[in-house]
């Protein structure tokens, strides 16, 4: 856009002020089309028709509108555009001091960059002008006014709810007659009654209904009514009324790129690049010729996203969000070092605070792919610190060092793999100094502790994490009994330390059928700890016992079947034995009072 404040500021001696005039303020039905060409979302097309248009206030606000809208993508908010609204609606001033659409589009602005108190100051000049009969503002403008008003105070993040009804009311005390604004007003009550009532969006279905009651064919409330299924997870409702908005009205173009949103998230992927298509033959643009292309990325169809991607990028170079959509759609085909390189590109070019967490966390698994795991670490680190709600890094990390700790195997490792498992634990207590404790992770950290050889603290966490897990008792034997044998010396032979807890583990887990199918391995460790103890302590009788529940949890077992079964190596005295003995005794379940007894 040409620097239309820069223009008006040289020529401002040519204007005159409108307050001087005694023609009245109204609204011009030639700028009708396009603000239409706005609503479908053809903001290029909109400004080509502005061009040709004489400078007046309106045409700045209808330009600034144009802008505002343009400047939302989803969840992102371009400052260019917005800032190109600002200075069309600032420019919209200077050539008309009192038309008042201008003074909306300024408090929008304010809403959407946090200034809760200047917009109600626009808002309100904006209000003073129309409600002040000096000025001869039309009813129509008047009642576009506080419709454009509450809008405003409903459509972006920082809304202000009770202004929007403050105006919506004083609306309610007028009759309107022109059926346009009838049908806006409709509309905006229903946008905000969808977030003043949020878990109850039948207010709002009931005001779009309204709006299809005077006019069967106003897309826009069945745009709003797919919305709102949609936001309910009513996709089949959705999807009703996605095609209803497209058949009533087959050049409105936004149904077509929700329809292709709602169904990539069905997983009907061609259908959704059908629809997307259509949106795109509709709206040809450099701007949607670059969306349609990344939406092959969302559709799974990577190499396709690639080469989509390629071709668009050079019709605007500047839209470095293509660089994460190569590198992602690379990463997911294991072309590690093309994500690499567009990626770079992504975090040279783009500004952080247009970036997220999972840039982050994708160029992680690049550099994993690339075996440059430490620097994997650094991006998470910094996914971290940029990031604070982004806690699955922590979980990453401590994965990193786990998986490198599992591939350094060998006696020649040993020093690596125990300063690695250690870094996974450092990780998990990180996480709960951020997050609290949360027994799922003391147990993993548990294990890191364990294999790290720090015994002492492997203990101390599986105990915690016990509540939730009873077979973290397991750990705290397999932990008592490394404790136990690291103080084992010619004068000084093993207590059996491990076996209290190996006991209280077969209870807390050996009564339920489902829980013993999951942990067979521990009663069968715990059991064969048993086997051992009691042989040592020359009860053949319960160490017999224990080896008949190993062979029962597992008939494979070697230690077992070599005392037990197996000619050559059998304990002739072991065999021999009962094995009657009562390991342990389970806790009296009591038995549930029947009805009359």
């Amino acid at each position: 856009m040409k620097n239309l404040f820069t223009i008006l500021v040289a020529n401002l001696l040519l204007l005159s002020c409108t307050a001087q005039k005694n023609a009245p303020l109204e609204l011009n039905p030639a700028f009708d089309p396009i603000r239409t060409s706005t609503l479908n979302e053809r903001y290029e097309k909109a400004l080509r028709d502005l061009a040709g248009m004489s400078n007046s206030a309106e045409k700045f606000a209808v330009d600034g509108y144009n802008y505002l809208e343009w400047a939302v993508d989803g969840k992102l908010i371009d400052p260019l555009k917005t800032a190109e609204a600002k200075e069309a609606f600032y420019a919209g001033l200077l050539a008309d001091s009192l038309f008042p659409l201008n003074y909306v589009g300024l408090g929008q602005i304010e809403l959407r960059e946090g200034n809760g108190g200047k917009a109600d100051t626009y808002f309100a000049k904006a209000r003073s002008i129309v409600d002040n009969k000096k000025f001869k503002a039309t009813k129509d403008l008047k009642y576009t006014t506080y419709i454009a008003i509450a809008a405003a105070n409903i459509a972006e993040t920082s809304k202000n709810l009770n202004a929007a009804k403050t105006v919506l009311d004083a609306l309610a005390e007028v009759e309107i007659t022109n059926q346009n604004i009838v049908l806006q007003l409709g509309l905006t009550l229903g946008d905000y009654n969808s977030f003043k009532e949020i878990n109850d969006q039948s207010k709002a279905i009931t005001q779009y209904n309204k709006c299809l009651e005077i006019d069967p064919k106003y897309v826009p409330a069945l745009y709003r009514k797919a919305k709102l299924y949609r936001g309910a997870k009513n996709n089949d409702e959705a999807l009703k009324f996605f095609n209803e908005a497209i058949a009533t009205d087959p050049t409105f173009a936004p149904s077509y790129r929700e329809k292709a949103e709602l169904l990539k998230d069905y997983a009907r992927f061609e259908e959704a690049i059908a629809a997307y298509s259509k949106y795109l033959e509709l709206n040809n643009s450099c701007r949607v010729q670059q969306r349609y292309a990344s939406f092959f990325y969302l559709t799974k169809n990577y190499d396709r996203a690639i080469y989509e991607v390629t071709a668009t990028i050079p019709c605007n170079p500047e839209n470095f969000t293509l660089n994460r959509v190569l590198g992602y759609s690379h990463l997911e085909l294991k072309n590690f070092a093309e994500a690499k390189n567009s990626m770079d590109i992504y975090f040279a070019r783009q500004a952080v605070k247009n970036q997220d967490a999972s840039d982050y966390s994708n160029y992680s698994k690049i550099c994993l792919g690339l075996g440059q795991d430490s620097l994997g670490i650094v991006y998470l680190e910094k996914a971290i610190e940029l990031f604070p709600e982004y806690t699955e890094g922590y979980n990453e990390i401590a994965t990193i060092y786990t998986n490198k700790a599992i591939a350094s195997k060998g006696k020649e490792n040993e020093a690596l793999r125990i300063k690695l498992y250690s870094q996974a634990a450092n990780w998990y207590e990180k996480k709960m100094v951020k997050l609290g404790a949360d027994a799922k992770d003391q147990f993993i950290q548990g294990q890191m502790y364990y294999f790290s050889q720090q015994y002492v603290l492997a203990d101390t966490t599986f105990r915690r994490s016990s509540v939730r897990y009873p077979e973290a008792w397991f750990w705290v034997a397999k932990s008592q009994n490394k404790i136990d044998l690291a103080a084992v010396t010619e004068t000084s032979p093993a207590q059996g330390l491990a076996k209290p807890f190996y006991e209280k583990g077969i209870i807390l887990v050996g009564q339920d059928p489902a829980i013993i199918e999951k942990n067979k391995k521990n009663l069968a460790e715990a059991y064969q700890y048993l086997g051992l103890y009691y042989g040592n302590m020359g009860d053949i009788n319960c160490s017999k016992s224990a080896w008949n529940q190993v062979l029962q949890l597992d008939p494979t077992n070697k230690f077992a079947n070599q005392l037990l079964v197996t000619p050559e190596t059998l304990d002739p005295e072991l065999v021999a034995a009962p094995g009657d003995c009562q390991l342990v005794v389970y806790p009296e379940i009591p038995k549930e009072e029947t009805e009359g007894n």
